[in-house]
Formats: C-alpha cells, sequence, structure tokens
C-alpha cells in the first residue's frame, strides 16, 4: 500500500481540479444553507403573521385612537352570537305559538330569514359592526372633549 501512495504522482493540474471542486463545494454548501435559512424565515414570519402581526393590525383610526384587527374581530364573533341567540329564541318563540306553519308562522319565518341573511353575509355583518365601533369612539371622543362623564351608579341605574 506504501508503493501505491508513493506511486501516485500528483501533478498542478490534479491539484488544480482538486481546488476548483472544493470551491465548488463550499460554494453549493453555502448556497443551499442560505436558501435553506431564507425558507426557515418566510415559514416563521408565516407564523408570526398569523398568530401575532394580523390581531394588532388597524382596521380603523378614530381621531388618534385605533380599532385593531383583535378587537374588531371579537366584536364580529360577539354579534354573531347574539344573531346566533336571537335566532334559536325566535324559533322557540315560533313553537310556542303554534310552530311555524300556523297562522302566526309567515312573521316568524320572515325574522329567522332576516337572521339567516344577516348571519349568512359576512361583509354586511363585518361593516356594520365597524360602523358601530367607529360611531362609539366618535362619541367617547366628543364626550370627553365636552367633560361628560358617567359614574358607575349611573350605569347601573340604567342597566336595571
Amino acid at each position: 500500500m506504501a508503493e501505491e501512495e508513493s506511486k501516485k504522482i500528483v501533478t498542478k493540474k490534479h491539484l488544480a481540479r482538486l481546488e476548483r471542486e472544493q470551491i465548488q463545494r463550499r460554494y453549493l454548501i453555502t448556497g443551499v444553507s442560505v436558501a435553506l435559512a431564507l425558507v426557515i424565515l418566510v415559514i416563521i414570519y408565516g407564523i408570526l403573521d398569523q398568530t401575532i402581526f394580523q390581531f394588532n393590525k388597524t382596521v380603523a383610526e378614530v381621531g388618534k385612537e385605533k380599532i385593531i384587527a383583535s378587537e374588531y374581530m371579537g366584536r364580529v364573533r360577539y354579534a354573531r352570537w347574539q344573531l346566533i341567540r336571537q335566532y334559536d329564541q325566535t324559533v322557540q318563540m315560533a313553537d310556542m305559538f303554534g310552530g311555524l306553519n300556523s297562522a302566526n308562522g309567515s312573521y316568524f319565518q320572515n325574522q329567522l330569514q332576516q337572521i339567516q341573511t344577516q348571519l349568512t353575509n359576512t361583509t354586511l355583518l363585518g361593516s356594520q359592526v365597524l360602523e358601530a365601533m367607529i360611531d362609539e369612539r366618535v362619541v367617547e371622543q366628543e364626550a370627553a372633549k365636552e367633560g361628560i362623564t358617567v359614574t358607575d351608579q349611573e350605569i347601573d341605574a340604567a342597566i336595571q
């Protein structure tokens, strides 16, 4: 074996080729590493966007106040929940008054149809909720400008 190694003659041509191959291998490894790092960064950004960034985006601005997406989405979910409850209550009322096929049935069917339309038209529901939120902010800002305040006792009295 020692004889075989000594018989191999390494020429300048062989050395240059080995050097070129090592440089190409380094470039290849560097390129693959950079591409892999970019893919990982894009995936991380996508995850962060879906879990954090989207919820903090501004949906609307009223004066200096911002309405952020998480607040808006919560209100839309609540509005949908209220509509579903209203639908269930209307069905119960219809059953109490003889069902949907009784003389009062058309009234209840109209109400149920209106609620269904609101639930299926998500754009309309979302814009209604956003308009309501903007109106609330405008009223709050104007009340603050005028120095109008409401105490907790006044709120409790109004509720009762």
